[in-house]
């Protein structure tokens, strides 16, 4: 039996690939706590011999949100039940460093709405739309458009880590979990639209 534990493609899931082998991965950004379990070949050998189905239902894999109350329930505890004399040093330090860092400034009301990383351009809750129709323009572009002259900018994929909620007001920290690249915008000039179309197939 094989057993791959793969990462980078910042994906929660696992794939049976044939009848002895399955690869897991275990989210992104310690997102995701990760069980797994497999068989050994011993006990692959005895279901060959005893003609069980082969090795399918002997991979286990479990995922269990990182946070207190996840993993307080997965093993079986009451609230509190995970909290030490030093965890809760830790806390009260990170709590502290992040006050003193500006984190926990508020810089505004609660988004009006839910904006996510994943929808498209086309849906009010993009996370990439709010970028491209309130902040590009009115951050970047010193000029209006016209018909034949659109301001364009290439961002990567990957510019975004997290949604961005209005279930509470918008604090410092947000917009760095949000955004926490320190990227640099260049201005490059003016371009044929063939030329960006091509530039943008190569770059993503």
């Amino acid at each position: 039996p094989v057993q791959f534990v793969t990462g980078h493609t910042h994906y929660r899931g696992r794939k049976q690939l044939d009848a002895y082998a399955w690869t897991v991965e275990f989210g992104r950004y310690m997102d995701t706590v990760g069980f797994l379990s497999f068989p050994t070949a011993g006990s692959v050998l005895r279901a060959k011999d005893a003609d069980e189905n082969r090795t399918t239902n002997r991979f286990e894999t479990r995922f269990v949100d990182a946070n207190v109350e996840a993993l307080e329930e997965a093993l079986g505890g009451g609230t509190g039940s995970l909290d030490t004399e030093h965890g809760k040093e830790l806390t009260d330090f990170i709590a502290a460093t992040r006050r003193k860092m500006g984190l926990t400034e508020e810089i505004g009301a609660c988004a009006p709405r839910d904006y996510y990383v994943g929808s498209s351009l086309d849906d009010p809750n993009s996370l990439w739309r709010l970028y491209r129709d309130e902040v590009a323009p009115k951050i970047f572009f010193k000029r209006e458009d016209t018909e034949d002259a659109k301001s364009v900018m290439l961002l990567s994929k990957y510019s975004w880590r997290y949604d961005m909620l209005s279930t509470s007001p918008l604090v410092v920290d947000d917009v760095w979990a949000v955004a926490p690249f320190n990227d640099t915008v260049t201005k490059m000039g003016t371009f044929e639209g063939s030329a960006i179309l091509r530039l943008n197939a190569s770059l993503n």
